[in-house]
């Protein structure tokens, strides 16, 4: 059989690295040395034919597409979406189209280490790039790039790696800033676990907040989870007002909240913010102390966002982002009825992972398709 080993070996190591298995793990299974499956994906050697039907069936692909060379596919960008628990990559060509996607595990440099998130970012890159492809842009929006120097530090090494390529790295912050309207100057509002407040005042990023759950205070998913278990905790001790936020907890842990304290500590802030969604259910159901809650975070996050439009000259737009936004409208108005700014408010309908591709067509001269069109077309993108 008659093939290019140079094909072979790229096209091995991107199936090889997809499936996410090692040198050493493929190796074992073929009964061969780490040292003969590195030198097939530097096209030092070549495996024999019964080697090639077995690296076929582990890799689960068919033999013809680890010796085939991939059509042409011209100039290419990469927009990424980086946080502590997922990073999400699109592929897509210059006219906006998108080609494949895939997600693998978060890569925040601050929880991870950066040796650990430039590894993550390369896994991506590999698995998405086809022999025939040029990287022309490749924009990173990365949880932890605005500390450490991390993202200068990131850039500099794919940059080596692809020195052809235009490439940007920053904060994922970025990325929500360009789902929105203006990706100039604008506020953004990110509520997760956690809470932050960004003035992007022409590029020129300046943070409230973020000091994570011990020491902030209050819009977030932890903020609120906390206070709807410490609602339920009042009430058992005889001290708090009557909620139907109690029965509701007790339902959703399985006991008394009292008998839960110490699972609760155990499991964690992520734990505690997943009994939020608790206050905007008795909320519905007319409870008052669900809606004094829900007004007490609202008015801090408006607080907040006052003032950066009052320090930083960044517009009258603001971008949130959040499931509380998105999912629970309530909270939406309830944070307008206590600003009292002329501010206007954007709840982006498309991930974050689009502002990183819009970005990254930005550093090549392009503008990126519209926010419908990109819905549109990630729903039918391969999962790579």
């Amino acid at each position: 059989m008659s093939f290019d080993a140079n094909v072979l070996a790229k096209n091995l190591k991107k199936y090889r690295v997809a499936k996410n298995i090692t040198q050493q793990a493929l190796a074992e299974r073929l009964g061969v040395s780490p040292q003969s499956v590195s030198k097939w994906e530097c096209a030092q050697a070549v495996p024999e034919l019964a080697k090639l039907c077995d690296l076929a069936e582990i890799l689960d692909v068919a033999l013809e597409m680890l010796l085939k060379t991939h059509p042409a596919y011209g100039r290419v960008l990469v927009g990424v979406d980086g946080g502590s628990t997922k990073t999400e990559f699109i592929l897509f060509r210059e006219d906006g189209t998108l080609l494949k996607r895939t997600v693998l595990p978060g890569s925040n440099p601050n929880l991870h280490g950066l040796e650990n998130s430039l590894s993550i970012f390369q896994q991506g890159l590999d698995s998405l790039l086809e022999t025939g492809m040029e990287l022309a842009g490749l924009y990173i929006g990365c949880a932890g790039f605005l500390s450490g120097g991390y993202g200068e530090k990131a850039r500099q090494t794919l940059q080596k790696k692809y020195p052809r390529a235009r490439i940007g790295c920053s904060s994922d912050v970025m990325n929500i800033i360009a789902c929105g309207s203006n990706s100039r100057r604008c506020i953004a509002a990110i509520c997760g676990t956690g809470s932050v407040i960004y003035a992007n005042a022409n590029r020129d990023i300046h943070r409230l907040g973020g000091a994570s759950y011990l020491l902030d205070k209050q819009g977030s998913g932890f903020d609120i989870g906390r206070d709807v278990l410490r609602t339920a905790l009042l009430e058992r001790d005889g001290v708090g007002e009557k909620s139907l936020i109690t029965p509701m907890v007790e339902e959703k842990l399985g006991s008394t909240v009292w008998d839960s304290i110490h699972e609760i500590y155990k499991e964690g802030p992520a734990y505690i913010a997943s009994f939020a969604p608790i206050v905007f259910a008795a909320y519905e159901q007319g409870d008052k102390v669900a809606r004094k809650i829900l007004k007490e975070h609202a008015s801090y996050l408006a607080d907040m966002i006052q003032a950066a439009a009052k320090m930083y000259d960044c517009g009258k737009t603001v971008v949130l982002s959040g499931s509380i936004f998105s999912k629970a409208p309530v909270f939406l108005r309830l944070l307008k009825e206590q600003v009292t700014m002329d501010l206007s408010f954007e709840v982006p309908a498309v991930p974050p992972v689009y502002g990183a591709c819009a970005l990254a067509g930005e550093l090549c001269g392009m503008e990126f398709i519209p926010a419908e069109e990109f819905e549109r077309q990630y729903a039918e993108v391969t999962l790579c």
